[in-house]
């Protein structure tokens, strides 16, 4: 079997040292990602053929995430021989369309592969978030407007250390407010991996934001450029539904932030919907400019 192990902070530059310069602009590939919610899926790593590897749980089946960095082909089959030395189903997850052909090339007929909606990136154009222009978006510009005149003392603020703690503060509100959520463990893991990256905000070269009014924080968000694509990973966003369109406003003005201080970003990642209804409807009302459609590869054959 592989040597896997559990996933650690200070493996970060290793595993940005593997990834970058692959063109993964995929979520599943950012470290803070994986680190931020060992709570929940509890992942492994392990360089496997000179790839990023990762095998982890997902419910009751065992998974490893789409090698990528190295010798890939080699990677699989390692990572094939370790399914069946551990006695489970070789699954891999994130498998892109880049993928899937390379691997009906090097492996005719051993996988199946099954499109993963509920795990697919949104991904959308900067200025689209920025500006909210079109017909299309009219129902997001009423929403600012709203914002705007029932609040006309708000203000936008970047993420600093000296202020970093009022994101806790947040959340903290957030949840006494969603106590009668019926998913009491999935909230307390969001609430674990945002204390991680608050924490850590430095050492994960985290980014965020700060939505006021008056002095009340009623909106935050973080985020951060994903390797060295042209893509930003908006991994946290969260609101006081009690202020009228702070879900907007927030969006709009960290995606702002975004153009004026990362000029080379071209679409903002706000990562996939989990197969839930409201949270699906929510991305989709934005048009999205691109999914990034991803498979799961099932071993139905042999391979070598």
């Amino acid at each position: 079997m592989i040597n896997f192990r559990a996933l650690e902070l200070k493996d970060k530059e290793w595993m940005d040292g593997l990834v970058f310069g692959s063109g993964e602009r995929s979520f599943e590939y950012v470290f803070t990602n994986q680190w931020a919610w060992i709570d929940s899926y509890k992942p492994e790593v392990a360089e496997v053929e000179g790839c990023f590897s990762l095998r982890a749980c997902y419910g009751n089946m065992a998974y490893y995430l789409c090698p990528v960095g190295g010798d890939e082909r080699a990677a699989v089959l390692r990572l094939a021989e370790d399914a069946a030395a551990r006695g489970h189903e070789f699954n891999i997850l994130s498998v892109s369309p880049k993928h899937r052909p390379k691997y009906e090339e090097w492996f005719p007929g051993a996988f199946e592969f099954e499109e993963d909606r509920d795990n697919e990136d949104y991904l959308y154009a900067v200025e689209k978030l920025a500006d909210l222009a079109g017909k299309k978006l009219h129902g997001k510009r009423n929403h600012i407007n709203k914002f705007l005149s029932l609040y006309p003392d708000w203000s936008f603020e970047p993420i600093t250390e000296e202020n970093k703690h009022l994101c806790l503060c947040m959340d903290n509100l957030w949840m006494k407010e969603n106590m009668d959520n019926d998913d009491l463990v999935s909230v307390n893991n969001e609430r674990m991996a945002i204390k991680r990256c608050i924490d850590n905000f430095d050492y994960l070269g985290l980014e965020g934001g700060l939505l006021r009014v008056g002095d009340r924080v009623v909106a935050m968000t973080i985020g951060e450029p994903i390797n060295d694509s042209d893509s930003y990973d908006v991994h946290f966003e969260k609101a006081d539904l009690n202020y009228e369109g702070s879900f907007t406003m927030i969006n709009r003005s960290f995606a702002r932030w975004i153009r004026d201080n990362h000029p080379d970003i071209r679409y903002i990642n706000r990562e996939e919907d989990m197969g839930l209804p409201g949270l699906r409807q929510a991305k989709e009302s934005y048009k999205p400019d691109k999914m990034m459609v991803k498979y799961t590869a099932r071993l139905v054959g042999e391979i070598r």
